[in-house]
């Protein structure tokens, strides 16, 4: 290809153009003179390529060009580096072209700047090394971008593939801090009725691909605040360990350390959430349980025996309510158990019967047998009750020590 057809077309080309055949510079086109730093293309036309090429990128270039077959047929992009005339050294990237020029076998090489190329590079560098997992996602909701933390956090293997990623994405359960599911059309990055939910340092948890659930710090936006159409950049990062240190303390703030049963705070504050919800959440009656002899066991068989017998009366009063009823400590030798439903009095009278003979049975400890008796106060959480949990929590204990005075073993 010569003459003026081929000026025309790649003149005013917006890269540069070279023309090489056997290894001397044969053309170039205006973008390509004023790289090289010439005036005119006449100081370069049948230069030598070492003349015109870095002694580095040269094999690079031979190379790409070795294994051009056919007219048309083009290399990959490759990095290469032009010497200028002043000396400095321009990187750029090139493609080589088989053509034709003066009927002979030669080489297009085509030019872009590579500034934005190195950027490119130097911007994949910093993905690559960030901690924080990065994905693009276009308008279809496929992934344009992702980064090897991002697979790496959803425990992928570093040969796993952006379409690896995208299925394994697709299928994991996503939940919401509290630990609800979270609708596939609400997840991070997801595009729904053309908007995305944006947000900043939301905690999700995700079950990964490995069956471990961890807890991820997300941010999402559109690479283009100003058009609803672009891309969504969604960024994480794994904050499982924090969670899960959160997760400890959280539950020793609200939990008994000897039985594992929600402690008094907790279940203040669950008699608070009924009473605050319309029909006090059906929450139908607050138990307060006393376990008789407490003491009588700790000085008889030991403190260790008689922590054994506060975690026998744990476990049988959780065995004998239902699954929505609450069964706490609330300290020393007493319990408290909350009961949701549409209990009759008769029907909580029939339940304290049912706790007292549970307790009654026979336990193994410190190689004696022994019977657990307590006493029960109940009292009954109305509809439209005017009570604070305090005062709730405050009969009921009343009522257990009117039971007492009873007779040691009894409910009232």
């Amino acid at each position: 290809m010569t003459g003026e057809w081929f000026r025309r077309l790649v003149e005013h080309a917006p890269d540069a153009i070279l023309v090489v055949a056997n290894e001397r510079l044969r053309y170039l086109n205006a973008i390509a003179v004023q790289w090289m730093g010439a005036q005119f293309s006449d100081e370069l036309i049948g230069r030598h390529i070492t003349g015109v090429l870095a002694p580095d990128a040269i094999p690079q270039m031979r190379s790409a060009n070795a294994v051009l077959r056919e007219i048309g047929e083009a290399s990959d992009p490759y990095e290469t580096q032009l010497l200028r005339s002043d000396g400095a050294i321009l990187t750029v990237e090139a493609v080589s072209v088989l053509t034709l020029w003066g009927g002979e076998p030669a080489h297009q090489i085509v030019l872009r700047d590579g500034g934005a190329l190195v950027a490119t590079r130097r911007f994949d560098a910093i993905l690559a090394s960030l901690d924080e997992g990065v994905i693009v996602v276009r308008l279809d909701g496929r992934i344009k971008l992702i980064n090897a933390a991002a697979i790496r956090i959803y425990g992928l293997g570093a040969d796993a593939t952006v379409g690896d990623f995208a299925r394994e994405a697709a299928a994991v359960a996503v939940y919401d801090a509290r630990g609800n599911p979270v609708a596939p059309q609400l997840r991070p990055g997801v595009r729904f009725e053309g908007k995305v939910v944006e947000c900043s340092g939301q905690v999700y948890g995700v079950d990964m691909p490995t069956g471990e659930r961890k807890w991820l710090r997300t941010g999402v936006r559109l690479l283009d605040s100003g058009d609803p159409d672009s891309d969504v950049l969604v960024s994480f990062s794994d904050i499982t360990a924090e969670r899960e240190d959160f997760d400890r303390l959280v539950y020793q703030a609200n939990h008994d350390p000897l039985t594992g049963l929600p402690n008094r705070a907790f279940v203040l504050r669950k008699i608070s959430e009924a009473l605050a919800s319309p029909d006090c959440g059906q929450l139908r009656a607050v138990l307060f349980i006393d376990v008789d002899d407490l003491k009588t066991t700790n000085d008889t068989l030991g403190h260790d025996a008689g922590d054994e017998l506060l975690n026998a009366a744990a476990t049988r009063l959780r065995q004998a309510v239902g699954l929505t009823d609450v069964v706490g400590r609330h300290g020393g030798d007493e319990f408290v158990l909350l009961i949701y439903g549409d209990a009759t009095r008769a029907e909580l009278d029939h339940l304290v019967s049912r706790l007292r003979a549970r307790l009654a049975a026979p336990v193994a400890i410190v190689d004696t047998s022994v019977s657990i008796r307590a006493s029960v106060g109940i009292v009954e959480v109305e509809r439209d009750d005017g009570r604070s949990a305090e005062a709730i929590l405050r009969d009921a204990d009343r009522a257990m020590y009117e039971a007492k005075r009873a007779g040691r073993g009894q409910g009232r």
